[in-house]
């Protein structure tokens, strides 16, 4: 009985589960993708404070400004601190509240340039489109459309002053035209509130297509696992070469079979060397798309037989390369090799059934005339060890002629109750009985399962047939030394319940030929055998709609196993209603 192996499997993700994209990448769990946003945001902010420390150089030592932009390179430092950490944790940061912080701070250095170059008198206030920009990709509609809102109060904080608000922050700004303060604060404004809803347009634009792209290559990845371990799963051997002769595919079978680990791009050659003869390889080189369709027989290294299909494709009169089917025939060989083995068994039972017809008559009129002769008065010695030995071989004929004739008949199986018990202990009896038995030698065990099996069949078959191969085994032992087994036990199939029987010895096995020809008609190693013994009890397990089957190694012993159908008791079918 197989055993079955469930290896572990990968976790697979949850339908249910919400997309991770569907939330900032700063407020989910650690993965791939929150690590690029987190370096992106780095990035930007390395950049927007080179701008505004670029900017601030003109300003004092001593200024606000000067000291805004040292705490937002810190926050900076911060952020790379985080990423850090998060990309080798792989656990949640609290990026999202660092962001919002890091916004803030550039907000008010970016008022500080502004409000220290005489407000509207300078263009700094372009500075606030940069953070608008970076709050559209990073936290998109509500955080561009906030950030937008934030910069415009402060812009429009500094239009008041320009129109004599006084301040009591001590910041003075010159004087402007009440129509200069509106034409520039409704200018800037539509400025800052159009990058907000462009920039977060596009964010989500990029974050559409990342996920597009995302689907894309996971459904490239599913479909390339697919189609990799359909073809692994096929019985059949899987091989591509291109037009330059290149493996480009390959399936686990044609590795096992080329004995050797295939690589994309090996050439054709390499790859098949071993397999093919040179002359072939030669001329598909030679030919490439002229090469016709050819199928061949080859064995290869580990003596399995195979079968090369060699197709060329071709598009629009364009060579693409050459496909090699690889298909194991091993089992259509043996198949090959049963039916000729059927078919010639038939044959010899058939003539075998006519010859022993012919000579059983004349050869019973020879026996009893040497019996009569035996039973006389003879002269000599030797007359009557002539005469007797007339009377043993016509009796050794006639055992091979009742066994031709019990292996050609037909016998249609008598199905009534069966018990392997009863049946195992009728066969030990018989062996013990036997005159080539010795108890002291010879030790008989069994096995069944479960305590006894009881089904529908022919039992004097089954006995027959157990006791021929079981007095097999007992010969078989060295010296009339060992163990002979009777086992039984059940099994299920694709066909339904199977009767398995077991004979098995601890004796001197078989040779492969031996083991091979053991159910041949008159085959036997035997010197006193006839060879139908096993032969017939093939003919008769298959009239019993079974099978037989015959393991032996040379020194080690022989198993013989029998199948047979479990037939439901008073039916005559099976368990599974077939």
């Amino acid at each position: 009985m197989a055993d079955s192996d469930h290896p572990q499997g990968e976790t697979t993700p949850d339908p249910e589960r919400p997309d991770a994209d569907a939330a900032p990448a700063y407020d989910s769990a650690f993965s791939q993708e929150a690590g690029r946003d987190i370096l992106a945001v780095v990035l930007s902010r390395v950049a927007m404070f080179a701008v505004l420390f670029w900017t601030a150089l003109t300003f004092d030592k001593e200024s606000l400004a000067r000291g805004l932009i040292l705490i937002y390179g810190l926050s900076t430092i911060l952020y790379l601190a985080t990423w850090v950490s998060a990309y080798r944790s792989r656990q949640a940061s609290p990026v999202g509240l660092l962001l919002y912080f890091q916004f803030l701070v550039e907000l008010l250095v970016e008022t500080a340039i502004f409000y220290s170059n005489e407000g509207y008198h300078s263009d700094y206030g372009l500075l606030f489109i940069l953070t608008i920009l970076s709050a559209g990709f990073f936290f998109r509609f509500a955080g561009a459309m906030t950030t937008a809102a934030l910069a415009t109060a402060l812009f429009g904080y500094a239009g008041m002053l320009h129109l004599g608000l006084p301040d009591f922050l001590g910041i003075e700004l010159p004087r402007l035209l009440v129509e200069t303060v509106q034409v520039r604060f409704f200018l800037y404004t539509t400025l800052f509130f159009m990058v907000a809803l462009l920039s977060s347009l596009l964010s989500g634009r990029l974050l559409a297509a990342r996920k597009e792209l995302a689907g894309t290559q996971r459904a490239k990845e599913l479909y390339q696992f697919s189609a990799e371990s359909v073809m692994n799963d096929l019985p059949t051997g899987l091989l591509f070469f291109d037009s330059n002769g290149l493996l480009k595919l390959k399936n686990r079978p044609s590795e096992e079979w080329l004995g050797k680990e295939l690589a994309s791009g090996m050439g054709l050659r390499e790859t098949l060397s071993g397999l093919l003869e040179e002359d072939i390889l030669e001329e598909m080189e030679r030919l490439r798309e002229g090469f016709p369709y050819t199928e061949l027989e080859v064995e290869t290294k580990t003596h399995v037989p195979l079968h090369i299909q060699i197709k060329t494709l071709t598009r629009d009169g364009r060579y693409l390369g050459r496909v090699f089917l690889l298909i194991d025939f091993t089992e259509e060989r043996k198949m090959a090799r049963t039916l000729l083995r059927s078919e010639r068994m038939a044959a010899l039972g058939a003539m075998s059934a006519r010859i022993a017809h012919e000579i059983r008559n004349p050869l019973a009129s020879i026996s009893g005339s040497a019996q009569l002769l035996r039973d006389a008065s003879l002269q000599t010695d030797t007359d009557r060890k002539l005469v007797s030995l007339i009377v043993t071989e016509s009796a050794r004929l006639n055992r091979i002629l009742t066994g031709m004739l019990d292996y050609a008949r037909d016998r249609a199986p008598a199905n009534r109750e069966v018990s392997i018990a009863e049946i195992f202990k009728k066969i030990q009896f018989m062996l013990e009985k036997d005159p080539g038995f010795n108890k002291e030698l010879v030790t008989v065990r069994q096995f069944i399962e479960n305590g006894d099996i009881r089904f529908s069949s022919d039992p004097d078959i089954i006995v027959q047939v157990l006791l021929n191969v079981a007095l097999n085994a007992m010969q078989a032992l060295p010296d009339g030394k060992g163990v002979v087994g009777l086992g039984a036990y059940l099994k299920t199939t694709l066909e339904g319940g199977r009767v398995i029987l077991k004979v098995d010895d601890n004796g001197r096995g078989m040779g492969a030929e031996e083991s091979v020809r053991a159910f041949e008609p008159f085959y036997t190693s035997k010197s006193n055998g006839t060879g139908l013994g096993l032969a017939t009890c093939l003919h008769y397990v298959q009239a019993l709609e079974g099978n037989i089957t015959l393991n032996s190694l040379e020194g080690s012993g022989t198993t013989v196993t029998i199948s047979l159908p479990l037939n439901q008791l008073g039916t005559g079918l099976r368990k599974n209603g077939h």
